[in-house]
């Protein structure tokens, strides 16, 4: 046997550990942050390196998976999950993956396609080929949840999704058997009774539908799809009364924000019918009428009704502000009801009149509050001002978050620049928002802005401010119309400042 030169010896060791630094560099932390920052491309290569270099790479192969479904390469990334299948507990995530996109494949069908987020027709296949499809594609996706479930037969995804399955293919059988048996495995979960209760009726068993609504509403009675099936199970039966009763209370509690508990009787639906439709009348004054009555009505039921009328946004901007007006300045419960607006609201400009209203009054909690909404202020169009609030609610511990938010290490490479420019205006207005807080540690960090073309001329604005150096206006020098920065040069009293704003706007 010819022996190993020491030469060639080194030479063989030299290339085993600079092949294996190569691939030591491909680190999860590393592809999360290529993830975040919207490098996919690179992160997917790094990826598909891991799993080459490692096929047991779990981590790297769930999320390879992913990434190439979202690039619209469906088959590929189920090609990629199977190759990782070895008969073990492991295969349980990789079951998941595999059934949830030949689910979606059999609800949606062959003629649309996934990509970056985005919906795309792509086929004219006729009717008999995609139903096809679809009972083909949810005949695997039943089948990856099966084994899924085999392997870890605790775990509540699979159930449900088999359940929907079955649902969608009208086996009403096997979908309320996954409903109950969920029911039992989660007894503080009341949908999985609402649904079950839906299975058996559309397999016409009305006493169990009956037994399992009850079990749905021992849970949460204020639960509006409860009564959805409530009214259907009453028009089954014939019961026209109960049935008109249960569709109320499903409209009453489904209109009810959760965080305005209130039950339903008469007098409330009454109310509900009035602010929300006129009344019986349907009539657009009586409804403006019932508010204001409800402004002058100090109890805390209407506290919950002109709470639950802000939350949706639902009067002109004159009528909101009056009602913020009121509830400002009732009592504690009221103020908790802003918050909750602010909380939970999904329209920017309920939550931005509920901040304004807080600003106002500074009551305790506030600057949590603030900081628990960042990043609700992502949007491209709209901005609910909380970084400007954090800044001017003078609380230095305002910087660690606006200067995390801020991210000066982080540029917008050519693959993402039109992706994140609502998070590049939340990075923009966190810069402005740092000059309330004129310390060296801030104009550092400002200063390293400089250089980023994501928020340079928002970080100029921001130093301008705080040191009045013109320097950092010819930065700002620009040949575009910038209308915040514009608002922002406005407020700071200088000549030069004016100027520039006059230009900007």
């Amino acid at each position: 046997m010819k022996q190993l030169s020491i030469r060639s010896f080194f030479v063989l060791l030299w290339f085993l550990i600079t092949n294996r630094l190569i691939y030591a560099q491909h680190s999860m932390d590393n592809i999360v942050e290529l993830l975040n920052n919207r490098e996919l491309t690179t992160a997917k290569k790094l990826l598909s390196e891991n799993i080459v270099h490692d096929a047991e790479d779990m981590d790297s192969r769930l999320l390879l998976g992913s990434l190439t479904d979202y690039f619209g390469e469906t088959e590929d990334a189920i090609k990629i999950w199977v190759e990782g299948l070895r008969n073990t507990e492991d295969d349980y995530p990789l079951y998941i993956n595999i059934g949830e996109i030949r689910l979606r494949q059999g609800l949606k069908g062959m003629n649309v396609k996934f990509k970056k987020g985005k919906v795309e027709v792509v086929n004219q296949a006729d009717s008999i080929e995609d139903a096809n499809f679809k009972s083909s594609m949810l005949h695997l996706a039943s089948e990856a949840f099966e084994k899924a479930h085999h392997l870890s037969p605790y775990e509540e995804e699979p159930l449900i999704n088999l359940g929907k399955l079955h649902n969608y293919s009208k086996n009403y059988v096997k979908a309320l058997l996954f409903w109950e048996k969920l029911g039992e495995m989660y007894p503080t979960f009341e949908e999985y009774w609402v649904k079950a209760g839906n299975s058996a009726l559309n397999l016409k068993n009305y006493d169990k539908a009956l037994e399992n609504f009850n079990k749905a509403m021992e849970i949460n009675k204020g639960y509006a799809p409860i009564y959805d099936g409530l009214s259907d199970y009453y028009l089954a039966i014939d019961n026209i009364q109960e049935a008109e009763i249960a569709t109320q209370k499903g409209a009453f509690y489904n209109w009810l924000p959760a965080f305005c508990e209130m039950e339903y009787s008469q007098q409330n639906y009454r109310t509900f019918e009035l602010i929300n439709f006129g009344g019986e009348k349907l009539d657009e004054k009586e409804k403006i009428k019932g508010i204001k009555q409800l402004v002058q009505n100090k109890s805390d039921e209407s506290t919950k009704f002109l709470s639950a009328i802000c939350y949706y946004h639902e009067v002109s901007e004159e009528l909101e502000s009056i009602i913020f007006d009121e509830l400002g300045k009732r009592n504690t419960y009221s103020l908790f009801m802003i918050t909750e607006i602010a909380r939970n609201s999904e329209y920017l400009c309920a939550i931005d009149h509920a901040i304004e209203k807080l600003m106002e009054i500074k009551p305790a909690g506030l600057f949590n509050l603030l900081v628990e909404l960042i990043q609700k202020d992502q949007h491209e169009t709209e901005t609910i001002r909380i970084a400007e609030h954090l800044g001017n609610l003078g609380n230095e511990q305002a910087v660690l978050h606006l200067a995390e938010l801020l991210n000066v290490d982080f540029q917008s490479s050519s693959e993402s620049k039109n992706d994140n420019i609502g998070e590049r205006k939340s990075r923009q207005r966190a810069a402005l928002a740092l000059a309330n807080f004129n310390n060296p540690h801030v104009i550092n960090l400002l200063e390293q802005g400089l250089t980023n073309t994501d928020i340079n001329l928002y970080c100029a604005a921001a130093l301008y401010k705080m040191t009045l150096d013109e320097r950092y206006l010819k930065i700002l020098n620009i040949k575009g119309k910038d209308s915040y920065l514009s608002f922002f040069l406005k407020k700071i009293e200088t000549k030069e400042a004016q100027k520039l704003a006059k230009k900007l706007g």
